[in-house]
């Protein structure tokens, strides 16, 4: 008769258990959406600063048949990204990166850039 209390406690305390670890969020209100609203213009303020500096190294460094037909796409964790019209300016700007372009802006960032990725796609319309 014991053993089976002791199981019927440890079944209690299973169905707590799974409860307080299966519970699903509680529904948010619409008052939170100007915290959301907050934390997304903290987000892009944040990326803007980090992504100025790099903007701005671009402009300055790159020869400007490049910049011409060259988007900045992205910039996290130290690589930027380019996107090329064609596979012809992908070549261009691995030439001009090999011959410089990459260090001058790796030294206009502070260090910040570590390398440079292209990708072929929509260019600059």
């Amino acid at each position: 008769m014991e053993d089976s209390l002791i199981g019927m406690h440890d079944a209690e305390r299973r169905m707590r258990d799974f409860e307080r670890w299966h519970r699903r969020p509680a529904p948010r209100s619409e008052t939170s959406a100007g915290a959301d609203f907050d934390a997304l213009r903290r987000t892009m303020r944040d990326a803007a600063k980090r992504f100025a500096g790099i903007a701005e190294a671009w402009e300055t460094s790159a020869p400007p048949a490049l910049r011409d037909q060259c988007v900045l796409a992205g910039f996290a964790a130290g690589v930027l990204t380019v996107v090329v019209p064609s596979a012809s300016v992908t070549y261009a700007l691995d030439r001009a990166l090999r011959e410089g372009l990459e260090t001058t802006l790796r030294e206009a960032t502070g260090g910040k850039l570590v390398r440079v990725r292209s990708r072929v796609g929509a260019g600059p319309s």
